[in-house]
This record gives structure tokens, C-alpha cells and sequence, in this order.
């Protein structure tokens, strides 16, 4: 299983390894922006599209176009398990992270205000360029990220990211925490394995979750762009096992969007690919409800409100993992 991220953890003291490191950066732009054309309007859920529409808000809609709201992914071979939108926020975690803020306390008594451009080499090849200002009389800081390539390694593969981003943030001066900082993607493509997937949009990373407030999603060799709107997640690493609670809006293209919220956490243990536990819920127009149980690691059952009078009349399953 590749490593899960565990809250959202970007270190304060980064505000000072930034001002502390010099040197030139990489001004290199991406492609475009993605852009979601598909319906807008909220779907409606019913026998006929429950299991797809509740397996796929894990799995990813479109049965193998891409995986959108699944918890942990095995290995770096692009499997079905692990949410993209986690590996994203892990992968920029991590890139932040690794500037070590070693210097900080000589790099904060320069100056009030500080400019500075760096890159640094990634573990397995690529660069990973930034800039950015920061006043520390105040805390606040802002900046970009520019990724070529840029390789990061762990015992379950590779992971390469390309594209760039634009932060601004503020920290405590005083207790050094980190409250907020805002991300703004135009197009990033991150790439485990055989898999490519291609992301533009808008977070918000905070000390405990990533809240992703609109973010279009495609996978490499699809036609598709899927959206997450004001989508939060959590994860909380327990022994053997990682627990996920989801909520937010889900767009697929071809049916409009469902509200996705987890009533229990869904539970990964290490090494599946799928929950083993835990309750997944979509709600669609008219009250219309789909709730997804996580039966074992192989298979699920989904229960399905579709006249909205809170009663679920229908029960499917159980059903393969696999199948979607």
C-alpha cells in the first residue's frame, strides 16, 4: 500500500526554509486548464444507477475511467483503490515538506520582506522549482511551485508530477502554527505506474484535512473530466489500517452530481485495495438516496431511497469490488 496521508501536515517552519535557500528557479508553463462541460444539474438515484453511481463515487465513475473518492491505493501501479485526490495532496505534502527548515531562525532576522527563487532535485529524477515572498512581520507569505518531472520514491514505486501552482498562506509567528494556505493548480499530472492523471483547480490545506473547493480531474487516456466541488477529506492512520471520511459534491459528466458523505469511516486495511468496513452515502435530487456498505475487502451492498421518504426500499448485493 502505498503511504497514506495522514491529515495534511505542512510544516511552519517552511516560511523560513524558504527565505533561507537562494538561487534560481524554473519559469516553465503547463497546459491549459481542464475545464468540466459536463451536466451541472443533480442526479437523480434509483435502482437502475445506484450500484454504478455509489461503487463508482469510490471506485470512479465510468466504471475504470479514474478513481475519485477511494481511500488507499496498492503499489504504484495505478490500481483502483486509492483516492487521486489524496495521492495529490500527499504528493504536494510531501514536495513542500521536503525543504527543510533548518535555517529559519537566521533566514527570519533578514528582513521584513523576502523574495527568494530555489529547485531542488527529486529522489528519482526531475526538478521541483519555486519562488516566493514573505513577510515576517506578519507571517504571511505567497508563491509558486513549478514541477518537471519531478520524481519522488517509496517502498511501493515511483510517483512523477509535472505542472505548477501558486500558494499564499499565513503562520502564527509567535507559536509557529500553521493555520491555512490556499492552492491554486492550473494543470498538474501526477503519474504512478502506468497511470496518468491530470488535475487544475483550487485547495485549501489546513494542520488536518485538504479541502479541495473545486478541482477537474482526467484521467490521461479519457475523454471524461470529472469535478469535486467543496470536497473534504480526512484520513486517520490507526495500526494496520487507515480510516477515511469523505464530504462534497461529485460531478460525473454523463448524470450531473450527488453529494458524497461517509456516516461511518470507511476502513482500508494495509495491503487491500478496498474498505473492508464503513458507510458511504450519496444523496441526489429529490431526496433520492444510495447507501454504499463495505462489506469485506472484496465486496459491498447498496441500499436505495429512491422516492426520498427516507425509507430504503431496495437492497443490491452483494456486490464485487472488482466488477466496477
Amino acid at each position: 500500500m502505498r503511504r497514506i496521508l495522514n491529515g495534511v501536515c505542512i510544516r511552519p517552519a517552511l516560511l523560513g526554509a524558504f527565505l533561507a535557500l537562494g538561487g534560481c528557479g524554473d519559469d516553465s508553463a503547463g497546459p491549459a486548464s481542464l475545464s468540466y462541460t459536463g451536466l451541472t444539474s443533480q442526479s437523480s438515484i434509483d435502482s437502475n444507477n445506484a450500484s454504478e453511481m455509489s461503487a463508482n463515487s469510490y471506485k470512479g465513475l465510468g466504471g475504470t475511467d479514474m478513481n475519485i473518492v477511494g481511500a488507499v491505493q496498492s503499489g504504484g501501479s495505478g490500481s483502483s483503490g486509492e483516492s487521486r485526490l489524496l495521492t495529490l495532496a500527499t504528493v504536494l505534502n510531501d514536495a513542500l515538506v521536503r525543504l527543510d527548515p533548518a535555517a529559519q531562525s537566521q533566514a527570519m532576522a533578514l528582513g521584513a520582506t523576502l523574495s527568494v527563487n530555489d529547485s531542488l532535485p527529486g529522489d528519482c529524477g526531475g526538478s521541483m522549482s519555486f519562488s516566493i515572498t514573505a513577510d515576517d512581520s506578519t507571517g504571511a507569505f505567497s508563491g509558486s511551485l513549478s514541477f518537471n518531472a519531478y520524481c519522488t520514491t517509496d517502498t511501493s514505486g515511483n510517483t512523477t508530477i509535472s505542472g505548477s501552482l501558486t500558494f499564499s498562506g499565513v503562520i502564527d509567528l509567535n507559536t509557529q502554527a500553521f493555520s491555512a494556505a490556499n492552492m491554486t493548480f492550473s494543470y498538474i499530472t501526477i503519474t504512478e505506474g502506468s497511470e496518468t492523471i491530470a488535475f487544475s483547480g483550487t485547495a485549501v490545506f489546513t494542520s488536518t484535512n485538504v479541502v479541495f473547493t473545486d478541482v477537474k480531474i482526467k484521467l490521461s487516456n479519457a475523454d471524461k473530466v470529472y469535478r469535486v466541488v467543496n470536497y473534504s477529506s480526512t484520513t486517520t492512520q490507526g495500526a494496520g489500517y487507515v480510516d477515511v471520511t469523505v464530504s462534497g459534491d461529485f460531478y460525473h459528466p454523463d448524470y450531473g452530481y450527488v453529494t458524497v458523505s461517509t456516516s461511518t469511516p470507511l476502513r482500508v486495511t494495509d495491503g487491500d485495495d478496498n474498505p473492508s468496513s464503513g458507510v458511504l452515502l450519496l444523496t441526489g435530487s429529490g431526496g433520492s438516496q444510495a447507501r454504499l456498505t463495505a462489506l469485506d475487502a472484496l465486496t459491498f451492498q447498496v441500499e436505495v431511497d429512491a422516492d426520498g421518504d427516507t425509507m430504503f426500499e431496495t437492497t443490491l448485493g452483494p456486490l464485487n469490488w472488482s466488477d466496477f
